[in-house]
């Protein structure tokens, strides 16, 4: 157990680990492109930002001014802006013949990397998303330089080259205040992780008893020595699997797809608050996600244990002390993949593509949320798994038919005993009574390992062999 919670503390902290750094490698830039002035000098961003203050152009070439402002029906993106570039009402622009280049500088003078104060010049990254009536639709990135300040407001200039001689002809200047991606990641997950406590908290007060008796069975099996005080409890309460289980003890998959994907988006939706300061959109993918994975979880619930044992053979099996009740029983890992006895591949293909997805989301959901796209063949495949799910629980898997059919005929052996045993001494029916037995110890012993199957340690094999006759 103490090596089962060194491997939980390891996975959680890995988890955190991811949740802070996927937004950060999300958003790595690609490498820019060269652009030239007319003396062929390379292109810095010093040397770009300063055609924003002086519009006299090298060589008595004069790069015209164009405005840049923000893209009313752009989505919002935690790593950039939209922007609408617009030329003035003489001006015309073939940007199908046109490149990007931009940059940016710090508005206040900051400490440089080298000691100095003074204005810090980056290189950022620009593309061109198309244009209509001659107003281009852009997407610039977010400058970004290392250290621990919160925010910083930029000064941002995108270029527009000739892409046949390299030559600046247009550009257009826009102030943009960035968010610290270090502090983003930690404000949303600090939420993340508040959220996630709360529901530990809740769960762990919820299945206090099943606690204390696992506990009391762990410190009795260990001779006391069985760690069982509060940071064994919190450990527990902190696996997703406890956060997630049903009423009996038992993982649930459902619920813990529905967990993880919701832990998700609220993660990248305070990631994308703390880094703009506004509210992003959902894409319909995301909520179709979010739907599919609550309806398989909704239908779950309705659907209960209609593909287990009926009713009437559990009622009799209780009835007698056949299966005791686990008051103790943690949730395990292959409750996930495991039911009534059997392996079941569509928990196994539902578990792939939500892994899948979710790090998907994680790493383009922080860019575009409100556009986050999933191929219909994932969506597909996804309520697929669900529907599979959902209708393993309403259809009883071949081990427990054969379960049923087992029980039903234990309970018309035992029928035909209780008659047998009714007779009188001395009376034809009497005869019947070995006869009777044998046919119920077969019964017993036809059931035995079928019972095993299904109910594994839930099953009291001690008094199923006490049921034999002699």
């Amino acid at each position: 157990m103490a090596r089962a919670g060194m491997m939980l503390r390891g996975m959680i902290g890995l988890l955190v680990w991811l949740l802070l750094a996927l937004p950060a490698l999300a958003q790595a830039p690609p490498e820019l492109p060269t652009c030239t002035f007319e003396d062929q000098s390379a292109l810095d961003a010093a040397a770009l930002l300063a055609r924003s203050f002086d519009s006299r152009g090298q060589h008595g070439a004069t790069p015209r001014l164009l405005t840049l402002s923000a893209d009313p029906q752009a989505r919002l993106s935690a790593n950039s802006v939209h922007l609408l570039l617009a030329p003035g009402e003489r001006d015309t622009i073939e940007w199908a013949k046109m490149r990007l280049l931009a940059a940016a500088r710090t508005v206040e003078h900051v400490t440089r990397e080298d000691g100095t104060r003074g204005s810090v010049h980056v290189p950022v990254f620009a593309r061109l998303h198309g244009h209509a009536a001659g107003v281009a639709r852009i997407e610039l990135d977010l400058p970004q330089r290392p250290g621990l300040r919160f925010a910083e407001l930029w000064h941002g200039v995108v270029a527009v080259c000739n892409a046949a001689d390299n030559r600046i002809i247009a550009y257009g200047a826009v102030d943009v205040r960035v968010h610290s991606r270090l502090w983003s990641s930690l404000l949303s997950g600090g939420l993340l992780i508040a959220v996630y406590a709360m529901l530990a908290a809740v769960a762990l007060r919820i299945n206090a008893r099943r606690l204390d008796a696992a506990a009391a069975i762990r410190a009795t099996a260990e001779g006391g020595r069985g760690e069982s005080g509060p940071g064994w409890r919190w450990m527990q309460a902190l696996n997703p699997l406890f956060i997630t289980q049903d009423a009996a003890g038992i993982g649930s998959l459902s619920r813990l797809q529905l967990l993880v994907f919701t832990l998700a988006v609220v993660f990248i939706y305070a990631y994308v608050l703390a880094r703009t300061g506004e509210l992003a959109a959902l894409s319909p993918d995301v909520l179709a996600l979010l739907g599919i994975t609550v309806l398989g979880s909704g239908l779950s619930r309705m659907v209960g244990e209609a593909g287990s044992v009926s009713h009437a053979n559990r009622s009799w099996l209780k009835a007698r002390g056949l299966l005791r009740r686990r008051d103790d029983r943690l949730p395990r890992l292959s409750d996930l993949v495991c039911a009534d006895g059997e392996l079941e591949i569509a928990r196994v293909q539902a578990i792939i593509f939500s892994s899948i997805t979710v790090v998907a989301l994680l790493i383009k959901g922080p860019r575009d949320l409100g556009g986050f796209q999933i191929s219909a063949e994932t969506l597909y495949l996804l309520g697929l798994s669900q529907a599979a799910f959902v209708a393993g629980k309403a259809i009883p898997a071949e081990g427990v038919r054969r379960l049923n059919a087992e029980i039903t005929a234990m309970r018309n052996a035992e029928r035909e005993l209780l008659d047998a045993q009714q007779q009188s001494p001395g009376s034809p029916g009497a005869e019947g009574l070995a006869r009777s037995k044998a046919a119920w110890n077969g019964a017993l012993a036809a059931a035995e390992d079928t019972l095993a199957d299904v109910y594994g340690e839930t099953l009291d094999e001690a008094r199923l062999r006490a049921l034999r006759l002699t």
